[in-house]
């Protein structure tokens, strides 16, 4: 038989031959009801294998079979591995937040920097976790549930049905006036010198946040156009920016992560992934731009 590449085969996989259904050796333990005292002695490679009830024994938590049946499905196996230490720790101390700090983590999965930041982002973009506050004893994190994750808000239908209202013919009549065109100068007036003396900028940066385009955009369309998640940060980066050795997605992600862990938000953090790359050569990779910018406490 002519295996594919890359395969890795099982050790012991060779020694077992393929029947045809139900004739398994374990099958009156297979198809007995949960929770029965059946069981069956088994001969594998000499040993003697015992196939039946079990009864766990020892510290346990109790695991949601939407984890693994719902959630592992969406999220890396590097993702998955990081939830369950998640999960582990806060439902071990009764809460659904837990407070670890990266180094912990990175032992706990035995995941470097860059995978572990990767699998923190990804969580984040799935909701499974929230970033609450962060001390010298780590950052806590806010761990949800596969009931909380796919709950979906029952505000889509409403908003879609807003238009509905009979508003629009009544504001038809308001130009009749004539003063009304006297307030609408005057409000542009007003929001142009506003959004001309008082430009969303960064700390480090001595210019508009790269969104703004160079016209007098309102801080709500300003706002709108921000990334809001880590997974859109790494988006808008590649479209701006590109990707580049150190500079990937993961390596965005990474630096992000740890920008919102030192209380950067998502408004103020493009500004200063832009600043980094106008200031260091093609070259220097992501993770050295606390040392380029000399970042201070936001």
């Amino acid at each position: 038989m002519t295996q594919r590449p890359g395969y890795v085969p099982i050790p012991g996989s060779d020694t077992l031959s393929t029947k045809a259904r139900g004739h398994s050796a374990a099958a009156a333990v297979e198809l007995a009801a949960p929770a029965s005292l059946a069981r069956v002695d088994v001969v594998v490679g000499g040993e003697t294998v015992m196939v039946g009830p079990v009864l766990l024994q020892g510290r346990s938590v109790p695991l949601l079979l939407d984890i693994t049946d719902r959630l592992a499905p969406l999220l890396s196996p590097e993702s998955f591995v990081v939830y369950l230490q998640l999960y582990r720790l806060a439902v071990d101390d009764g809460k659904n937040a837990c407070r670890v700090s990266l180094s912990e983590l990175s032992r706990r999965t035995r995941l470097r920097d860059r995978r572990l930041g990767k699998a923190m982002a990804d969580l984040v973009d799935a909701s499974a976790i929230i970033l609450v506050d962060r001390t010298r004893d780590g950052t806590l994190y806010r761990v949800r549930v596969p009931e909380e994750i796919f709950a979906t808000a029952p505000r889509a239908p409403k908003t879609a049905a807003a238009p509905k209202t009979a508003t629009a013919p009544k504001t038809a009549t308001a130009p009749k006036t004539t003063a009304a065109p006297k307030t609408t100068t005057a409000t542009k007036t007003t929001t142009a010198t506003e959004a001309s003396t008082t430009p969303i900028t960064s700390p480090l940066a001595a210019r508009p946040l790269p969104f703004h385009g160079g016209g007098a955009k309102t801080s709500s369309a300003l706002r709108a156009a921000l990334p809001r998640s880590v997974g859109e940060m790494c988006a808008w980066f590649a479209t701006t920016h590109g990707t580049s050795p150190g500079r990937g997605g993961s390596d965005v992600a990474s630096v992000v992560m740890e920008l919102l862990e030192e209380g950067w938000t998502f408004a103020r953090i493009p500004a200063v992934l832009d600043r980094f790359v106008k200031a260091a050569p093609k070259t220097t990779p992501l993770r050295d731009l606390a040392r380029v910018l000399q970042l201070q406490e936001p």
